[in-house]
């Protein structure tokens, strides 16, 4: 996000995606969240 907002956009809110969570995609969802900074609900 340091590059958006260098780039001159400005950040003012932060949402997390609501996906379907199931046995396929948990470690994924996870992973994405630990390692890119993803909000996703839980």
């Amino acid at each position: 996000m340091e590059i958006l907002t260098e780039a001159g956009i400005n950040i003012v809110e932060r949402v997390p995606l609501i996906v379907g969570r199931n046995p396929n995609n948990e470690h994924y969802l996870d992973t994405k969240a630990a390692k890119m900074g993803h909000l996703l609900g839980k």
